[in-house]
């Protein structure tokens, strides 16, 4: 089988690109791994206080601890899907400019809030269709509203800890364009 050299860096080119894209998100799985990790055993360290040691959770509400738990870190998980897009390597047109740099990033984490709430509010109109009481709403809204925070913050260190490291191994660092009303000096 002969094949042209156009398909072949085609082929090439296209490997290259799956390759950086894979790459670029290998930082988030470890990201999501260790912000999982860590809010499981903390989620599961204040079950055993609060249900064993001091009685304040019934057994009844275990299902919904784990749910909110669960739905917790599905949304981190998108949320990490949506925070992926800021570290794309491709080209963007506004890669040097740091005020063009910031207005994505904020808007990205706009989206991420919205997805987290999302999944909240899918989980809580779900949880209503079943009939599920106050008690247990409260453990799920709560339990989520906890590890998504938790997870949230560890995320973000491991994440801020990457970028760093990358951005200090390629040398790069991005200037804020002056606004049209700004002096520039010469």
């Amino acid at each position: 089988m002969v094949v042209s050299p156009a398909v072949a860096s085609a082929a090439l080119a296209s490997t290259a690109l799956v390759s950086a894209a894979l790459t670029d998100r290998l930082p988030l799985m470890a990201a999501f791994r260790f912000g999982a990790l860590l809010t499981t055993a903390l989620a599961t360290a204040v079950w055993l206080v609060a249900h064993a040691a001091l009685d304040l959770l019934p057994s009844e509400s275990l299902p919904y601890y784990g749910a909110g738990l669960g739905a917790a870190l599905f949304a981190a998980m998108l949320a990490l899907w949506i925070h992926g897009r800021f570290l794309d390597r491709r080209p963007q047109p506004f890669a040097n400019d740091g005020r063009l740099m910031a207005s994505r990033l904020q808007s990205l984490l706009a989206a991420a809030f919205g997805a987290k709430l999302g999944v909240l509010l899918l989980a809580v109109f779900a949880l209503r269709v079943d009939g599920v009481k106050f008690a247990a709403m409260a453990t799920f809204c709560i339990t989520f509203a906890a590890v998504a925070l938790v997870s949230q913050l560890a995320i973000a260190g491991y994440v801020a800890r990457a970028m760093t490291k990358r951005s200090r191994a390629s040398g790069h660092v991005a200037v804020a364009t002056p606004l049209p009303t700004e002096k520039v000096p010469h």
